[in-house]
């Protein structure tokens, strides 16, 4: 990996809602100069929860990351190939993703639309992630 890239003070960003374990979410991106994710915010947790906290904190380290040169289409690759989404809304006891690697999926989905090309995310649709419960 390569030393942080400076982001420019000004920068465009692409919001979209969620819901995650019956919450709604808000994953934030922030955009560089060739249209690629390299900050992700996420908003959604009562304000002063642990579960606010963990997320403020795990979203500057994935952005951190993202700055350093990973991408993220393989970070959604490589968290939802080891919990994959259920195949259905029944209770399959499959472990769903967690709300950061749902956050990351969400990041690479609006990286493909808006971006400069597509992604595959182990074959699925990365907006299947907006129904995780």
């Amino acid at each position: 990996m390569n030393g942080r890239q400076r982001l420019p003070d000004r920068r465009q960003n692409t919001s979209r809602d969620f819901e995650w374990k019956n919450t709604s979410w808000t994953v934030t991106v922030g955009w560089d100069g060739q249209s690629q994710v390299k900050e992700i915010f996420l908003t959604g947790a009562k304000s002063g929860t642990d579960l606010e906290v963990g997320a403020e904190d795990a979203c500057l380290l994935v952005s951190r990351l993202l700055q350093r040169g990973d991408n993220v289409s393989d970070m959604a690759n490589t968290l939802l190939r080891l919990r994959p989404m259920p195949i259905d809304d029944c209770d399959t006891g499959a472990v769903v993703p967690s709300l950061i690697a749902t956050a990351i999926a969400m990041a690479a989905d609006i990286e493909a639309e808006d971006g400069p090309g597509l992604v595959d995310v182990g074959g699925r649709s990365i907006a299947e992630v907006s129904n995780v419960r």
